[in-house]
């Protein structure tokens, strides 16, 4: 049997753990006798066997729970999630090759050899046929192929994962304003990210943690990383907001008589729904890894099972391993932050909603009631948009702030057609992005011709 080493493997799980349709190539070629320790068969049965029931690659969080009760698989684990394959993809897929067409060398001259030992004529001339037949599909083996998509040829595999798809596949999570529900077509898609952009003080946050609620509400769970402030603060903000208690009651625990039956009746009705929120926060600053939240989302999912939304509170505020130094460092960074942030939308099929902040935005434009924020004003960071499929921004004049007024500007659709910009009213002391009630009587109002 031709050798093959554990540090090798140990990249190979981890190329199939991040690559979907790698680990569907290894899976019908990497057989179990092929593997040459125990625990690395142990490790790479449970691999195939998700893939095989999930059609998903699974996470190490899933893995650690099956095999908990395994020492030795769980330190292997631990090597796989360590690992760095950075940009040594298209070296792990030519030693597959490679292995693999030795392997099968080695089977078929052993079967070649039984054949042939057995003296009669029709065995040898048997074995001759194998020979010459498997011996050129050895020589002819690659993977490259199959990693490779085909418009028709796979046409009918990929009708039958259609056909196969959960009927949350296509699920929207709403964001509770129904103006941008409206033009989203009933909110964001699972699997994509959306990115808002606002000056300080906009209600970024606010906003964030505004289609958590109106989620949780509906059913779902959301997870909140909270990058810039503590747990305790952003405790208060969510209660005051689904409470709709003034924030500075809430900080000192005054919940009014006359709402405490209807705020214990809401609770109940969320819980009952399935919805929560969790919140992990970072105490101090510039602490939380990009990375450290893919991992907790893991652990939180394999806890309780499927999240639907993953909020990051914000962008720029978080941090990923690497050093990244002056202006070109300061967007690379930005770029690789998007990028994971979309990445776990993907690789978790939930809608991730960050937030971005503006800078130097001039007090005469931005106080204009004519100006909206677009892309264009965050030229030097540009780049950080492209991985989101919907990009947002809040704009505000002062007068506007003080009347509890702000407008939205859908800068870019994926799916659908952008460009619109609507007013909304808001709650800020209840914590609350969005006053549904003022709004739509806005709208109302606007329709019938009534002065507004």
């Amino acid at each position: 049997m031709a050798k093959i080493s554990d540090n090798f493997l140990v990249e190979l799980y981890k190329l199939c753990l991040t690559s979907e349709p790698f680990l569907g190539v290894v899976s019908k070629n990497l057989k179990y006798q092929y593997i040459p320790s125990e625990v690395h068969k142990t490790v790479w049965q449970e691999i195939s066997d998700s893939y095989e029931l999930d059609g998903v690659s699974p996470t190490i969080g899933v893995l650690s729970e099956r095999l908990k009760n395994d020492s030795d698989a769980k330190k292997l684990l631990i090597e796989i999630k360590n690992c760095k394959i950075g940009d040594n993809r298209d070296s792990i897929i030519k030693q597959f090759e490679s292995y693999i067409r030795d392997v099968r060398f080695v089977d078929l001259y052993t079967r070649v050899g039984e054949m042939w030992n057995k003296n009669t004529q029709k065995d040898r001339d048997d074995a001759i046929a194998v020979l010459a037949k498997e011996s050129e599909e050895i020589v002819g083996f690659s993977i490259g192929g199959e990693l490779s998509a085909k418009v028709f040829s796979d046409f009918e595999k990929r009708q039958e994962l259609r056909k196969q798809k959960e009927e949350d596949s296509q699920l929207k999570i709403p964001f509770g304003i129904h103006a941008l529900d409206h033009y989203t077509y009933g909110g964001g898609r699972l699997g994509t990210s959306g990115l808002i952009l606002g000056r300080s003080g906009a209600g970024k946050s606010t906003f964030l943690r505004w289609v958590g609620l109106h989620a949780a509400r509906l059913g779902y769970r959301v997870v909140h990383f909270q990058a810039e402030g503590t747990e305790s603060e952003a405790m208060d903000n969510y209660d005051a907001a689904w409470t709709s208690v003034n924030t500075i009651d809430i900080e000192y625990g005054n919940i009014p008589a006359n709402k405490a039956t209807s705020i214990r009746r809401v609770r109940e009705d969320i819980l009952k729904g399935g919805g929560e929120i969790y919140v992990v926060a970072s105490e101090t600053f510039d602490s939380m890894y990009i990375e450290d939240c893919n991992e907790r989302l893991e652990e939180i999912e394999n806890k309780i099972g499927k999240v639907h939304l993953v909020l990051f509170d914000y962008l720029e505020i978080f941090n990923i391993k690497g050093r990244y130094d002056g202006e070109k460092g300061e967007r690379l960074k930005r770029d690789k932050i998007a990028n994971k942030i979309t990445n776990i939308a993907t690789k978790f099929n939930v809608f991730s909603l960050s937030a971005t902040q503006a800078n130097d935005i001039k007090p005469e434009k931005w106080n204009s009631p004519d100006y909206v924020m677009t892309r264009s004003d965050i030229s030097e960071f540009k780049g950080a948009l492209k991985p989101f499929s919907y990009f947002m921004t809040l704009n505000q004049t002062k007068d506007e702030s003080d009347n509890g007024v702000i407008r939205l500007h859908n800068d870019k659709f994926r799916h659908s057609k952008s460009g619109q910009t609507y007013k909304i009213y808001q709650s800020l002391d209840n914590s609350r992005f969005y006053d549904s009630k003022r709004t739509l009587q806005f709208f109302w109002d606007a329709a019938t011709g009534k002065p507004i």
